[in-house]
């Protein structure tokens, strides 16, 4: 009797034990917002105030980088100065999950700035199936040295390659559903007034 009662205790301290590691591991893998899309922008008629005041976050690991040339006199405050092929090469990371507000408005587009004066282009890609039309980090075609192209985005003065670091090719915007429901939230319709 002593055997299974011990037994039923070491059971049930491994499985508290076991089930509190992985709600941590869940919590860090829980996405703090929801898919931006068109759709959700057209439906709630934001303004670009409303918008202005949403929380938005970056889906998708990536990594901006750019070859520094001879006149290239300084570097953006905060990133990474690598040596690649023997080049001076500018890096600047971006996790999943990286906070950031909308500094300026376009009719299928947000400026989303992650850090101080500097901001990403997102907009609404629809020929892509896979995204509808969730907003994705907008950016162009470019020919490298080699002649291969590459995706590359405007980052203050400069045009980046971008390099996904995670499972997902591009990185998608989030918004923070809990700002999107404040947002809403403060919203008031006059009722109006009859005479009596």
């Amino acid at each position: 009797m002593y055997k299974y009662i011990s037994c039923f205790i070491l059971s049930s301290i491994i499985l508290i034990c076991f089930s509190s590691c992985t709600s941590k591991i869940a919590y860090k893998s829980t996405p703090p917002g929801i898919s931006f899309t068109q759709e959700m922008r057209e439906r709630y008629n934001f303004t670009d105030e409303e918008l202005k005041g949403l929380q938005y976050f970056s889906n998708g690991s990536f990594i901006l980088r750019r070859i520094l040339s001879s006149s290239d006199k300084e570097m953006t405050r905060g990133h990474k100065l690598k040596m690649i092929d023997g080049q001076g090469t500018e890096e600047i990371e971006f996790n999943t999950y990286t906070p950031g507000i909308a500094v300026n408005v376009y009719d299928r587009g947000l400026d989303i700035s992650f850090e101080p004066d500097l901001s990403l282009l997102y907009g609404r890609r629809k020929s892509s199936e896979s995204t509808k039309d969730t907003y994705v980090l907008m950016g162009i075609m470019k020919k490298g040295p080699s002649g291969s192209e590459y995706f590359a985005v405007k980052y203050g003065k400069h045009y980046y390659r971008t390099i996904s670091t995670s499972p997902q090719y591009y990185s998608t915007l989030l918004v923070n559903a809990e700002s999107l429901h404040n947002v809403i939230e403060k919203r008031r319709t006059v009722p109006g007034r009859s005479l009596d």
